[in-house]
């Protein structure tokens, strides 16, 4: 299962943390881990998972070395092109020091996410319609696919009949989407903002954090930070439906690894875990995931099993005996790397006494559910630390309340 997962596939890829799951795990009642960093190509198959420690890019630079050395090792004429990040201040710039060709492209969800948490509120009355007008401001739908869902679906008149009658289900469904050109984007977001601004009267939407939100939107644009590949597809066709719809996928932006991070956080549910337990959890989480996603987005072979190691076993024995080989993964669109090609790269969860304890103990929930009498955790051994006989318990003096049946309230 390690070798398999040391195959990297992928020219458009994208990064996310996730801290859900590092809260979870906890070395001496201390917490072990600050994140969870992995990468995800365009088939939606995990290619790296690194468990940091801290806050730093140290850790994340050995992440983006070895995933470097396996693209030059593996892939050295198809490394990626494109590189989805949510914030152009977080890993961007470790990833171009080993990666220097990758263009870095920023999410567009997270920026209507931002825009969004900038203002003041969704209480707000235009709130709502304001998200509604940026979507309509970064992206223009496929006129052929609407045309066609508009035909399919019987629907009369122009485009706008269309919108009003499919959901926004439908629309992301069966029809694609683009990103506005830089000149045209920029001058969608002005006129939007300004609108609302004007609009805004005595209830103001806007704060001076969204100001600074689109100022900074408006620098990456010019950057040339949002913009869709020309070069490279972003979708891909899923299924055709009996009336002649097509399924669409989207490539597009972190949406599809945020999507597995909240398959794992469904998945684990254990209340406190140790770095062993968890290594063993994400890499079988990991292997089935990206066995499911290569059936359904390479269209590979599904032999049913999604540790191959036990299919190449089981040629190697065919070959002991000479027989041919019963699996051939390579034409199925699966391999193992080859022993004499192994990089050592175990994808293990091992947790390094750092000594600073600051903001790590474990949470209340926890301490009480691991907590043990304290002469147990003071003492060097286990049969030695604990008393062999319960303390002697003080004889407690009741009193008869004044007024009894004997008269008096004297000490028993």
């Amino acid at each position: 299962m390690r070798l398999l997962r040391q195959q990297v596939y992928g020219l458009l890829l994208r990064s996310d943390h996730t801290f859900y799951i590092t809260k979870k795990v906890f070395v001496d009642n201390h917490r072990a881990f600050h994140s969870l960093f992995e990468v995800m190509n365009e088939y939606e198959e995990i290619i790296t998972s690194v468990m940091l420690q801290g806050t730093g890019f140290a850790e994340l630079r050995v992440a983006m070395q070895k995933l470097h050395a396996r693209f030059e090792t593996f892939k050295p004429n198809a490394k990626p092109k494109y590189w989805y990040v949510d914030d152009d201040a977080c890993e961007a710039g470790v990833i171009l020091e080993y990666f220097k060709e990758v263009h870095i492209i920023l999410d567009a969800f997270h920026l209507m996410k931002r825009y969004g948490d900038s203002t003041v509120g969704s209480q707000h009355p235009a709130h709502s319609e304001f998200l509604s007008k940026l979507s309509a401001a970064i992206f223009t739908t496929n006129r052929i696919d609407l045309h066609q869902l508009r035909d399919t679906l019987g629907i009369q008149g122009a485009d706008d009949a269309v919108f009003q009658s499919v959901t926004k289900a439908q629309l992301r469904r069966f029809c694609r989407r683009d990103m506005n050109p830089k000149v045209t984007l920029i001058d969608n977001l002005n006129l939007i903002f300004k609108h609302f601004q004007e609009l805004a009267g005595d209830e103001p939407l806007f704060t001076q954090k969204t100001h600074d939100v689109h100022a900074a939107t408006i620098e990456h644009i010019n950057a040339g930070r949002f913009f869709d590949p020309t070069d490279l597809p972003l979708y891909a066709e899923k299924t055709v439906l009996k009336n002649g719809l097509r399924v669409w996928r989207c490539m597009r932006g972190t949406s599809q690894l945020e999507g597995f991070h909240g398959h794992l956080r469904r998945w684990l549910r254990a209340g406190i875990m140790s770095p062993v337990l968890l290594h063993a959890l994400l890499q079988d989480a990991i292997a089935q995931w990206n066995h499911n996603c290569g059936v359904r987005n390479r269209r590979a072979t599904d032999f049913k099993i999604c540790d191959h190691s036990v299919l190449e076993d089981i040629n190697a024995l065919a070959k002991s005996v000479g027989a041919p080989a019963p699996y051939d993964l390579v034409a199925a669109g699966w391999g193992l790397v080859r022993k004499e090609l192994d990089t050592n790269e175990q994808f293990d969860c091992k947790y390094f006494p750092t000594g600073d304890d600051t903001n790590s103990v474990l949470p209340r929930r926890a301490r009480k559910l691991h907590k043990a009498p304290r002469a147990w955790r003071r003492g060097p051994n286990r049969e030695h630390a604990l008393p062999l006989e319960p303390p002697a318990q003080p004889r407690r003096e009741h009193r008869r309340p004044a007024g009894g049946r004997d008269g008096g309230g004297g000490v028993l």
